[in-house]
């Protein structure tokens, strides 16, 4: 029984904490590209909590899986602003995963030493399938904006 409570109390937090550091890493992008209006969604279903701070709106949803950044794209952003952009997210996740395996976290089996094991693993699960371009439906990877983003830029040049 104390292991079903550990696997769900896992479930709850590092699932949207490792979304949470994705969408932060687009938004760190952002800011550094002083992109306006901006919406990080953490979470999908029903919209629990809303909060906006100038130009920054944070909205957090029952379930917490799936997350999306939102922000006014500028026509005259570069190729390779977009491109850094959804890179953002994935980068963050990456380091993250890195920085919590490195000193080999890990080697004991308490559940603390668990967890951080499981949010490291997530991190990098979180990068690699972000990176990999693929659209299902209305949802689409990081990797897919990144090759749709060459793909024009190449056809534009021809």
């Amino acid at each position: 029984m104390e292991n079903i409570v550990f696997i769900i109390f896992c479930f709850f937090t590092i699932l949207p904490l490792t979304t949470l550091c994705h969408e932060l890493g687009h938004f760190f992008v952002t800011r550094l590209f002083f992109i306006e209006n901006v919406t990080v969604r953490i979470g999908s279903g029903k919209e629990m909590f809303r909060l906006k701070v100038k130009d920054l709106t944070v909205v957090l949803h029952i379930f917490p899986y799936g997350g999306t950044t939102f922000f006014e794209l500028n026509k005259n952003l570069s190729s390779m602003k977009q491109i850094i952009l959804s890179l953002g997210g994935p980068l963050l996740n990456g380091c993250i995963a890195f920085f919590l395996l490195l000193p080999g976290l890990g080697s004991g089996d308490h559940y603390i030493t668990i967890w951080f094991q499981w949010l490291a693993l997530f991190n990098l699960w979180m990068c690699v399938m972000n990176l990999i371009p693929y659209k299902i439906g209305l949802f689409y990877s990081d990797g897919w904006v990144i090759v749709k983003v060459i793909s024009e830029n190449l056809k534009s040049n021809v």
